[in-house]
């Protein structure tokens, strides 16, 4: 019996051993050669201006914001508006106690009429011979100085009203009734309607040099997500701001239907018109960046790849602006630039 698993056993293993020595003695399917070099596709360099967009933010505020006061101090009698209220040009909006200002009008008419009624006597009386020539011009000089200080007790009692200038919007109400205030001291400011919407934001002068009046923008408020407002540069100082040291740039806001309120936060996307004129190639065939420094590979007419090292200005999107190194080169490599090395061979693909 032990012997017959025995046999079984052997005729097993030949068995096993015979279909090994078939599959080995079987000849594989012959793979075809791999052509040479690393697959690449190639991007040709364009010349072009690139505009690369200057960002900045800024507050939105009326294009003409005023301060109102009164000429001459006092205390306030009434404020006849809110923060936030509309009002029409000659609107009346606040007043003084025009207790004084009133008494010195009083005053003043008074002083004026006499000195009518003197140089009217002194008429009458130069025409009779009675009255000298000295005194006779000291009445008319007496009544021109009462009437000079008529005017300006007229004027002092009109400007103890504050009348709103323009159509406009009350910004912010800055006193209260009863409340001393001094001569120029800001009452309310009021935001004139027909001026519109800007924002000014600080650029440095590298980008300041490059916006133009009347360059494009686009303006977005975090109050406002997902809403894009158009804009456009209507301002740009000629001087760096001793604080800051950056430019003022002002921005129109075009705000549709949406009701914008002053002191939003804007963040501004300017679209400089007149970009330099600079070499791009896109972004997949730079390799070993460091700051400003990187490089690209060119193919050669002998299927290499030769490196070159080229300046960069700036990259805006998927482009990246060249400032110098691409000089004499026409077309650069794109996909397979990051496993090539110099010298090592290339073959195009679609």
């Amino acid at each position: 019996m032990l012997s017959s698993r025995v046999t079984m056993s052997l005729v097993a293993g030949g068995a096993l051993v015979l279909a090994g020595c078939s599959r080995s003695s079987a000849s594989p399917a012959a793979a075809p050669p791999a052509p040479p070099g690393v697959a690449i596709r190639t991007a040709p360099v364009v010349e072009e201006r690139i505009v690369r967009h200057v960002r900045g933010s800024g507050q939105l505020q009326g294009k003409q914001e005023m301060a109102l006061s009164f000429r001459y101090g006092g205390t306030v009698h009434q404020l006849l508006v809110d923060s936030g209220a509309a009002v029409h040009r000659g609107q009346l909006l606040a007043t003084l106690d025009r207790t004084e200002s009133g008494a010195r009008l009083a005053q003043a008419q008074a002083a004026f009429e006499k000195a009518q009624r003197d140089v009217a006597r002194a008429e009458q009386q130069r025409a009779g011979g009675a009255i000298s020539v000295a005194d006779y011009q000291n009445a008319h000089t007496a009544m021109a100085q009462t009437e000079a200080a008529l005017r300006a007790a007229r004027y002092a009692d009109e400007v103890s009203v504050l009348r709103a200038p323009d159509d406009g919007q009350v910004q912010r109400r800055l006193v209260e009734a009863h409340e001393q205030v001094a001569p120029g001291q800001p009452v309310l400011t009021l935001r004139a309607a027909g001026r519109g919407w800007v924002t000014r934001v600080g650029l440095i002068d590298r980008e300041a040099v490059q916006v133009r009046l009347g360059d494009a923008a686009e303006v977005h408020f975090d109050a406002f997500p997902g809403i894009s407002f158009p804009g456009r540069v209507t301002e740009i100082a000629g001087a760096p701001s001793p604080v800051t040291g950056t430019y003022e740039v002002e921005v129109s806001v075009e705000p549709g239907e949406v009701p914008l309120l002053s002191g939003l936060v804007a963040k501004v996307d300017i679209s400089p018109s007149a970009g330099p004129l600079l070499r791009a190639v896109p972004i997949e065939a730079v390799v070993e960046g460091n700051g400003l420094s990187a490089a690209v590979f060119v193919p050669q007419p002998d299927a290499t790849a030769r490196k070159v090292p080229i300046r960069v200005a700036f990259i805006e999107g998927n482009e990246v602006a060249v400032a110098s190194g691409l000089e004499s080169v026409t077309e650069v490599v794109t996909d397979g630039a990051s496993y090539l090395a110099p010298g090592m061979p290339v073959r195009r693909v679609r």
